[in-house]
C-alpha cells in the first residue's frame, strides 16, 4: 500500500493523506479539484483536501485525459473506456 501526502508548500500544513491501493500514476489539478490517477483507481479531492469520490477498476488504467475541464476519460488495458463527471463522479454513457 502506498501513502500519498499533499502539503501546502507555504505552510507545510497537511491537506490530506490517503493510503493508495495501487501504483500512483499522475496528479491533475482542474480548477478547485485534484485528481489522483493510480494503476487501478481514481481519487478526486478538493484543492483543500476534502475527499469527493473514488472509482476502482478491474483492469489497469492505460490512458486517461480530461475533456472540457469537467469530464475524465479513462481507458483500461482491456480497451474498455469510461467517462466520469469530475465534480460528482457520475458515470457518463
Amino acid at each position: 500500500m502506498k501513502e500519498f501526502d499533499r502539503k501546502n508548500t507555504l505552510t507545510s500544513e497537511l491537506l490530506y493523506e490517503n493510503n493508495l491501493l495501487s501504483l500512483f500514476l499522475d496528479l491533475i489539478q482542474i480548477n478547485d479539484l485534484i485528481i489522483l490517477v493510480c494503476e487501478l483507481d481514481v481519487y478526486v479531492f478538493t484543492s483543500i483536501g476534502k475527499y469527493k469520490w473514488k472509482i476502482g477498476f478491474l483492469d489497469t488504467i492505460e490512458e486517461f485525459k480530461v475533456i472540457d475541464n469537467n469530464i475524465l476519460h479513462v481507458q483500461c488495458s482491456d480497451q474498455e473506456e469510461f467517462k466520469f463527471d469530475i465534480s460528482t463522479g457520475q458515470y457518463i454513457r
